[in-house]
């Protein structure tokens, strides 16, 4: 009699097992999942991720996320998220598919960490936002400006000349030092010493005196003139984007 109950019991697992759907949460920090008895290891690069979730099926239908703009891939149990962006921690990302016998699987990760970028391209559009409004990039404005630049449909130049007219610039940025130091550190990827400072002081007076042009019309043909130089023409080519039309 406990032997039949005990074989019914089983067979009832096993069924339940294949009939409903497999849900899991994951911390991405985690080395391992206690509840489930799964160890899970992952890697973290500027734009992909990688985490090793057992048991993973290896055919499967399309794969969907709420994570928009990126690759996902399942292989080799393991989960590829690929398209991230530098420096950021994504939450409740989630990822759903059907394996070949008709099992949904729902995967939940948080804390997927990616590290600052060192790829030029990445590092471009990177250093423009922390150089230029003082903060990281986010996921959507980030990969925005990325898919405009590596499609050509805009300029490495045209990138920079619309972050400086934009509203968040002009209001970080309310006096004339503080704009060329910011424009400078976009620009060239550093400080400006005292003596760059100076030189570029005058030549906005200049631009001023000559061609009685605004203080707001002064800085935009300032950011030319600075971009025209061969420093930035260099890191535009390492990035692969185009510099100018």
């Amino acid at each position: 009699m406990n032997s039949s109950m005990t074989l019914n019991k089983i067979i009832f697992a096993v069924v339940i097992m294949f009939i409903l759907p497999f849900f899991l949460v994951i911390d991405a920090n985690a080395i391992s999942d206690s509840k489930n008895g799964r160890i899970i290891s992952n890697r973290y690069y500027e734009d992909k991720f990688e985490i090793e979730v057992p048991a993973l099926p290896t055919e499967y239908d399309i794969v969907s996320s709420n994570l928009d703009d990126v690759k996902i891939e399942i292989k080799n149990n393991k989960i590829i998220i690929s398209d991230l962006v530098p420096d950021q921690v994504y939450n409740n990302v989630k990822i759903i598919f059907t394996d070949n016998i008709g099992r949904k699987y729902e995967i939940e990760l948080d804390n997927i960490i990616t590290s600052k970028p060192s790829k030029a391209d990445n590092k471009f559009i990177y250093d423009a936002y922390t150089n230029g409004l003082g903060r990281k990039p986010e996921h959507e404005g980030f990969k925005y400006w990325y898919r405009r630049l590596y499609s050509y449909d805009i300029t490495a130049v045209d990138f920079v000349m619309e972050m400086i007219s934009s509203e968040e610039f002009n209001n970080l940025y309310e006096t004339l030092e503080e704009k060329i130091r910011a424009l400078y550190r976009v620009v060239v990827g550093r400080e400006a010493d005292e003596e760059g400072l100076m030189y570029w002081m005058i030549e906005f007076t200049k631009l001023i005196d000559e061609f009685n042009l605004s203080n707001n019309q002064a800085v935009l043909e300032l950011s030319k003139k600075m971009m025209s130089e061969g420093e930035f023409k260099e890191i535009v080519k390492e990035s692969g984007f185009l510099y100018s039309k």
